[in-house]
């Protein structure tokens, strides 16, 4: 609210985090960075001007399952790497987005969701940026890798046998 930091200082630092890092740790199906840019500016104007919203200018990663509007989904497979961008958003990402937050990054899932570790043949393996020896889990483990590389403030994920509890873990 001071302006002391602006979530344009905070996306080119996670960018930056990105960049630095994501060729080992491979938690990212597909950045969208100049649309998050675009994003952090109009959250910065709101902070300025007193609009800002609950959730103004935190940045978010959102699983390869939660439909943005304009983005694909792969769910982790070949099979869909190349379908068409989705003409909707689900009511996670579209809450996300009416409060202030700003979609940066897709988070890389194992195939169909179905494994406890992040590896596929459309994608790649995805590591553990805390210990490269150690998987990151779970079908949300790109979620949590996104995370704990400094890449997105939040991220979005789901459940079912321990797609967000394994990473935690880990």
């Amino acid at each position: 609210k001071q302006g002391v930091i602006t979530p344009v200082d905070v996306l080119k630092a996670q960018i930056s985090q990105y960049e630095k890092y994501e060729e080992i740790i491979n938690a990212v199906t597909i950045p969208y960075f100049d649309d998050a840019m675009k994003a952090a500016e109009e959250s910065t104007r709101r902070y300025q001007n007193g609009t800002y919203r609950a959730l103004e200018g935190i940045t978010v990663g959102i699983k390869d399952e939660h439909c943005v509007k304009g983005w694909r989904i792969t769910q982790g497979s070949l099979v869909h790497k190349n379908d068409p961008p989705k003409d909707h958003a689900d009511p996670i990402v579209a809450r996300l987005k009416a409060a202030g937050a700003i979609p940066v990054v897709q988070t890389t899932v194992p195939e169909f969701y179905f494994n406890f570790t992040q590896d596929t043949r459309a994608w790649g393996l995805s590591q553990n940026p805390w210990n490269l020896k150690y998987a990151v889990g779970g079908s949300s483990g790109g979620a949590g890798a996104a995370l704990a590389a400094g890449y997105v403030t939040i991220a979005t994920g789901s459940d079912m046998g321990g797609s967000i509890r394994i990473p935690s873990a880990f």
